[in-house]
């Protein structure tokens, strides 16, 4: 697991993650973003399950990450919100407004 504090923030990064990493994370109140490459992934989606849906963030990861060897690009973070609709059996559009619910409260959290 890796942490980082953004802006005195807890922040999880998911990867190569077991579920009790997951729930000591989830407990201590982290956030976690998540992105494309990590949700297409079947490891990534069962652990995505086990986070609140008021907790998680969109990121794309790239230009770093890929999908089908492609490299992600910001634009591409709509590809997490589709599969989050997936994964949260939700429709596209109830996915982005819990996430961006989320992005509300996360800044509200932090005072900006």
């Amino acid at each position: 697991m890796t942490s980082w504090l953004v802006r005195g923030l807890p922040r999880q990064f998911m990867e190569i993650w077991e579920k009790t990493e997951l729930r000591r994370a989830v407990a201590r109140g982290c956030w976690f973003s998540v992105g494309p490459a990590m949700l297409a992934g079947a490891k990534g989606r069962s652990l995505v399950l086990d986070v609140p849906r008021n907790r998680i963030v969109l990121e794309s990861d790239g230009p770093f990450a890929q999908v089908s060897k492609r490299a992600l690009h910001p634009w591409d973070v709509g590809l997490a919100s589709q599969r989050l609709a997936e994964i949260w059996d939700v429709e596209h559009q109830g996915a982005i407004a819990i996430v961006r619910s989320n992005e509300k409260s996360l800044l509200n959290e932090r005072g900006l």
